[in-house]
């Protein structure tokens, strides 16, 4: 071992305690002047002799004509260099909003001058577009076969059912494009080098080829399969452009500094995806209910879309849904904060329930927020993946998806099974299928100690206000500690979801050194003692040596046993001292 490892995995007590105690830095309180949306369509039905040009038609926005403008420039761009992603991206727009009246209504007299430079102060306050653009493509099911006959009624038949299309499809037909130009090519390099032929025998015979080949009647008959398999590809080429739509959402937030909307990618992803599936049931609905004929504007753009009520709510609450939802998150749980960090980091399954005491659909709709909201939460402070399941409209399950050594449901997965009903949560340790009975039962056991409930109560006294019941209140010292730093920016949602994020590097970069000296300290005794120190100085200790004993390693096991049972010894002398 060199000298440098050896000093940095045996610090001193005062070095590991300052190290753990570090508060990361916070980003400034932001201001949230306005949020504005846009959700365009891409349009190209004007310009067919043209496929590279298109329109920017705008579905619905809440933006002034001067920031409309500036998202459809900054669009057109992204799409011209193909720099547009399904998967999102952040950027910054283009303030143009210059100065009004800088040269208008100028001070006269001197003693209005301060007044002056005051309004001229607030008016040259410059405020940050911060945006979040992506592109949506929805499929559209069609029923209608009207166009698929208009354009082929030159044709003996026209087709019964609706044209399947897909993409291999479209190449067999441009390999038969390719394959017929070749054959034209053949045959002009045949007649170039019969020209070049001296035998008048062989003259006559490439005459003879050429009079069977390459008459006038044949070249008619292969332009004409060539003319008829181009307006083919032209056609499905066509077809497969309509049947998917592709719009492109903007998501503005202007602030007074810039605002790091990163932080909220995967709020913002899930977001979109189901605005995704919002559109797409919208569209094929309304082609279902028309019997398949769209009900479309001049312009040949669905009109439901442009005024579906619906896309119009969802839209208009997007900072509410992807960015707000953490300081309401922690408005609610307040003090019970420190006991879901703990359980959260822990891995334990949670199970949310909703009691409301009036079936109100208000209500109803109030306590599928919170479920959504605490849920949301779960998802920004565990450093694993979490997934959700919906038992009932009042009760939900989050589980960490961890599929190497758990059994975990999964969405996609319950289609596949004819009961919807849910298998029963597990613990970590490594499950073998020949198990018996009475392992079974032991797993279930296990599992109801390690389900962490969270129930959310209707408050007798007013309808507002909901109380929160859990049934664990296990937590450390590391969580506590964290729980102040979320109360204490319970307004800041920006600085509430940096937090969440600083929470899991802390306990990962813990847990990563920790991990080092113990597989270090297998060889020596010594470095043994240095990991003990660390533990016992570290406010987290328990979850750093559970989170180890997860891995399962059988070469540490033995040693994290003896580290174990020494903590346990020293946290009995200090209770008792």
């Amino acid at each position: 071992m060199r000298r440098s490892q050896f000093t940095t995995l045996t610090q001193s007590n005062q070095d590991v305690s300052n190290t753990t105690n570090i508060s990361p830095p916070q980003p400034p309180h932001q201001i949230i002047n306005k949020t504005n949306y846009c959700l365009l369509i891409k349009d190209n039905s004007n310009n067919e002799q043209n496929d590279k040009s298109f329109t920017l038609k705008t579905v619905q926005s809440n933006c002034s004509e001067s920031l409309e403008f500036n998202i459809k420039s900054f669009i057109y761009q992204k799409i011209t260099k193909n720099m547009i992603y399904k998967s999102g991206s952040f950027g910054i727009l283009e303030n143009n909003n210059n100065n009004n009246n800088n040269t208008q209504n100028q001070p006269i007299n001197n003693s209005n001058n301060d007044n002056n430079n005051n309004n001229n102060d607030n008016s040259e306050k410059k405020f940050t577009l911060s945006c979040f653009y992506t592109m949506i493509e929805v499929p559209i099911i069609h029923n209608n076969t009207n166009d698929v006959s208009n354009n082929n009624s030159n044709s003996k038949s026209t087709p019964s059912s609706p044209m399947k299309l897909s993409v291999s499809d479209l190449l067999e037909d441009e390999e038969l494009i390719s394959k017929n130009n070749n054959f034209q090519d053949d045959l002009e390099n045949l007649n170039s080098l019969v020209d070049f032929s001296i035998n008048d025998d062989l003259d006559d015979i490439v005459n003879d080829i050429d009079g069977d080949v390459s008459s006038p009647s044949n070249k008619n008959t292969t332009s004409t399969n060539l003319t008829k398999t181009e307006n083919d590809v032209n056609l499905k080429k066509k077809q497969l452009e309509n049947s998917l739509k592709e719009y492109y959402l903007c998501l503005v937030c202007e602030t007074e500094n810039d605002v790091n909307l990163g932080l909220f990618h995967l709020e913002i992803s899930e977001f979109c995806s189901s605005l995704t599936i919002l559109i797409s049931e919208i569209i094929n609905s309304n082609n279902c209910n028309n019997n398949g004929n769209n009900i479309t504007d001049s312009n040949n753009n669905n009109i439901s879309i442009y005024s579906d009520l619906s896309i119009q709510n969802k839209l208009s609450n997007w900072y509410s849904k992807c960015i707000d939802y953490i300081s309401r998150a922690v408005k609610l749980l307040d003090i019970n904060i420190q006991y879901i960090i703990y359980s959260t980091l822990t891995g334990n399954t949670f199970k949310i329930i909703t009691s409301p005491l009036s079936s109100s659909p208000q209500t109803l709709a109030t306590m599928k927020t919170i479920s959504d909201d605490i849920i949301s939460f779960l998802k920004t402070i565990s450093i694993v993946n979490l997934s959700t399941k919906e038992l009932s409209p009042n009760q939900f399950i989050i589980k960490p998806d961890e599929s190497n050594n758990s059994v975990i449901f999964d969405n996609s997965s319950s289609s596949n099974n004819n009961n919807n009903t849910i298998a029963n949560t597990t613990n970590y340790d490594s499950i073998d299928d020949t198990t018996t009975d009475n392992n079974n039962n032991n797993n279930n056991n296990n599992n109801n100690d390690n389900l962490f409930i969270i129930e959310i109560k209707e408050s007798e006294e007013s309808n507002d206000k909901f109380n929160i019941v859990l049934n664990k209140h296990d937590d450390n010292l590391f969580c506590k500690k964290w729980s102040n730093k979320y109360i204490e920016n319970i307004n800041n949602s920006i600085s509430l979801r940096n937090l969440s994020e600083d929470l899991k590097l802390k306990v990962i970069q813990e847990f990563n050194m920790f991990r080092r000296m113990i597989d270090i300290s297998t060889l020596n005794n010594y470095l043994l003692y240095k990991s003990f120190l660390f533990l016992s100085c570290n406010d987290n200790s328990d979850i750093l040596l559970y989170l180890l004993k997860k891995d399962n390693i059988q070469d540490i096991k033995e040693v994290l046993i003896v580290l174990e049972n020494q903590l346990k010894q020293h946290q009995l002398k200090i209770n008792n001292n």
